[in-house]
């Protein structure tokens, strides 16, 4: 029964730091979107 439970809250923490580190990648994503088109219009 521990262990079911201990695994099961794992799993949770798992989906969780999977959901931050995929909002911090797209913030990030967009911060290099933003840094690309700067560079492309000095480029350009």
């Amino acid at each position: 029964m521990e262990t079911g439970f201990a695994q099961e809250s794992a799993v949770e923490y798992i989906i969780m730091l999977a959901g931050q580190s995929a909002s911090n990648a797209k913030c990030q994503g967009i911060l290099n979107e933003k840094k690309f088109q700067k560079t492309w219009n000095m480029n350009h």
